[in-house]
């Protein structure tokens, strides 16, 4: 069983790369990458069902993924696993006057089945560098997970809490940390 684990937990790592290395590819568009992945587009990058396990990786660190993603260390709460990424979009945005500079993506796996669960409301709160917490924001319910574009515009550590309600009606919240160098 425990190799079971230990062959899953290695299996969900290459996928999130695989779709990482898609994302952080070069395109004509980046904002239009974006633009599909909020609406919920058709979209392969965005078929996300494949980096899931349902698998704890509490044991992993932040991973530096290919470009400009990094896969956040996951947890699993009341039978949920949740994974964050954090993808930085700020020379998109910047051609566009915009002060987002990352896009900041949750999926949620139901711990035992490993399916998508992505019905319900979640939203973020961020902690800055300087121990302020920001207001609420909404994460748009997208093809396998929640996200919004963010804006971290200091170097230091930040810690994400996500707050969800999901279909079954429990609370339930995640949190990430992240140091922006």
């Amino acid at each position: 069983m425990k190799r079971m684990n230990s062959t899953k937990k290695i299996v969900t790592s290459l996928a999130a790369i695989a779709v990482f290395a898609i994302l952080a590819a070069p395109s004509p568009s980046p904002a239009m990458n974006m633009q599909n992945m909020q609406s919920g587009g058709n979209n392969s990058m965005m078929n996300m069902q494949n980096m899931r396990s349902g698998g704890n990786n509490n044991a992993m660190s932040s991973m530096q993924m290919q470009g400009n993603a990094v896969m956040l260390p996951g947890s699993t709460v009341a039978g949920i696993t949740a994974m964050g990424h954090l993808k930085d979009i700020r020379s998109a945005m910047q051609k566009r006057n915009m002060p987002q500079t990352h896009h900041f993506m949750i999926m949620l796996t139901d711990a035992k089945t490993g399916k998508p669960v992505d019905k319900g409301a979640a939203a973020l709160k961020i902690t800055d560098p300087t121990g302020a917490t920001g207001k609420p924001i909404k994460l748009m319910a997208m093809t396998g997970g929640f996200g919004s574009d963010v804006t971290l515009d200091k170097p230091g550590a930040y810690t994400f809490t996500v707050g969800t309600r999901l279909a079954d009606g429990k609370k339930r919240s995640f949190t990430f940390h992240y140091t922006l160098r």
